[in-house]
């Protein structure tokens, strides 16, 4: 469990790190890697040393914490992000429109 836990804190801290970096295609692809590891963490037993417990839940506090970091970051960029997949959407009509196509 405590691996489980380093590694979704290490793709938590990878997370953060694009998010700041407005990478949100690696956003993405990291978010997808951390889900499937927080399936696997959900299948494994809680430890029933008291100190690997006490690991276990400053591991899940820290995740936890960049967890809520991270979705007040992305609502500060909501609007920068809507913008951009407006300005998106408006190049490829006005490309359509005028007939250019991506080769």
């Amino acid at each position: 469990m405590l691996n489980l836990l380093d590694k979704i804190l290490g793709i938590s801290q990878q997370i953060s790190s694009c998010i700041q970096e407005d990478n949100w295609s690696d956003v993405e692809t990291l978010q997808d890697q951390q889900k499937v590891l927080l399936n696997k963490l959900d299948q494994t037993a809680t430890p029933s040393h008291p100190d690997a417990q006490k690991k276990a839940s400053e591991l899940s506090t820290q995740i936890q914490r960049l967890t809520a970091e991270q979705i007040q970051l992305s609502k500060a960029n909501k609007q920068k992000l809507y913008s951009e997949i407006k300005n998106s959407n408006k190049s490829k009509k006005m490309n359509k429109a005028y007939g250019f196509q991506a080769k």
